[in-house]
């Protein structure tokens, strides 16, 4: 089947570009012709300019930049290193389009017999690149309409106002499948269409770690054991507790973030794109920060990992509480009475993961049949 996928592909973020990847991957090698619509509105690319060009930034601060000319070549370079795995790894339209009437004219010349929104954020109306496209909000006369493990995050769906509720029953009642990554979203969207979508893992746990192997070198980027620290924002708690499990295990803490640069008591690898990430996961010896798909890929890699505020993150603490760790995210800034946790029974895990796979992939199944 040839099938379209409406996703935050381009985002230069780990997570979002590794899912968009994953599902695309795991289509492709179970005999779909599956490529990424290559989607990139305005507020996109507002989000993640190349850093030589000013029209999408302040001019301060555009100025500024160029008072560090290290940090901005390391930018650029990093930039880079994003779009060269989306080139390499992830096929996409020769077009890119820029809204849903953008996509919707060539709908007829790009064939399709189905399109799959999903996963990451895509329907959380809050995020800055939010965009009604992967809502696919209006009808596909003969394409068959999927969503794959779409989020709504975890704040957007108490704030859900009834124009954006009307919104999304408009569009959703027009797909033939449906499923969600949470269960809050699942008892949202039952109560909203009165039919249950199905829910389905990440993209990124489609894929297994000998998936993943293939794109990393097989040399480490850091020498030694390290404790790998990675979170999307800058915060000051965060890092000084991971400074600290440093001195606990004796091992120095690695980031890949280079607003980390004027602390030296961390390792910088600041040109670190989806590939490189990936690298830092898997020869770590300990993961630590607040991020969803870190705690993913930790696991994927049997790494031993601590998740900041996953207690209060419901789409972490139901993970966490179906791998049997929720301790794993019982951990805030503050907490710095003990580092001893419970070894994780990676053989417990893989076996969660592998079932929650299976349904996802007969889902898959079903829906593309």
């Amino acid at each position: 089947m040839k099938i379209g996928i409406l996703t935050f592909h381009a985002s230069h973020n780990y997570g979002s570009m590794l899912q968009a990847f994953a599902l695309q991957h795991f289509l492709n090698t179970h005999g779909h012709e599956a490529e990424t619509i290559n989607l990139r509105s305005k507020a996109q690319c507002g989000m993640y300019p190349f850093p030589l060009l000013p029209r999408h930034r302040q001019l301060n601060d555009y100025l500024v930049s160029f008072s560090h000319p290290v940090k901005l070549v390391q930018s650029c370079r990093k930039w880079l290193r994003y779009e060269s795995f989306l080139k390499e790894n992830v096929r996409l339209t020769p077009k890119v389009y820029k809204d849903w009437e953008d996509i919707q004219r060539d709908l007829s010349f790009l064939g399709y017999e189905c399109l799959i929104t999903g996963g990451d954020q895509i329907w959380n109306m809050r995020c800055r690149d939010f965009d009604k496209s992967y809502y696919l909000p209006s009808k596909t006369p003969g394409i068959r309409k999927v969503s794959y493990a779409p989020s709504f995050g975890d704040s957007f769906l108490s704030t859900i106002t009834p124009a954006q509720a009307s919104f999304m029953k408009d569009c959703l009642s027009d797909y033939s499948f449906l499923s969600v990554r949470e269960p809050s979203m699942q008892q949202y969207l039952s109560k909203l269409l009165g039919w249950e979508p199905t829910v389905t893992v990440d993209p990124t746990l489609l894929l297994q770690a000998g998936d993943y192997n293939r794109f990393i070198d097989d040399k480490p980027l850091v020498k030694g054991d390290y404790i790998f620290y990675y979170t999307p924002f800058f915060r000051i708690g965060m890092e000084q507790f991971a400074k600290r499990l440093g001195s606990f295990y004796g091992m120095k803490v690695v980031t890949s973030l280079p607003f980390f640069n004027n602390h030296r008591t961390m390792e910088i690898v600041p040109l670190s794109g989806p590939r490189e990430f990936l690298n830092l996961v898997k020869n770590a010896k300990m993961v630590v920060g607040k991020s969803f798909h870190l705690v993913l890929f930790s696991l994927i890699f049997h790494k031993s990992f601590i998740a900041f505020g996953g207690a209060e993150d419901d789409r972490m603490n139901l993970f966490l509480e179906q791998m049997g760790i929720p301790e794993r995210g019982n951990v805030n800034e503050g907490n710095y009475r003990t580092f001893s946790l419970p070894e994780i029974d990676f053989t417990y895990t893989d076996s969660v993961i592998a079932t929650l796979r299976a349904q996802s992939e007969s889902f898959l199944e079903e829906a593309l049949r």
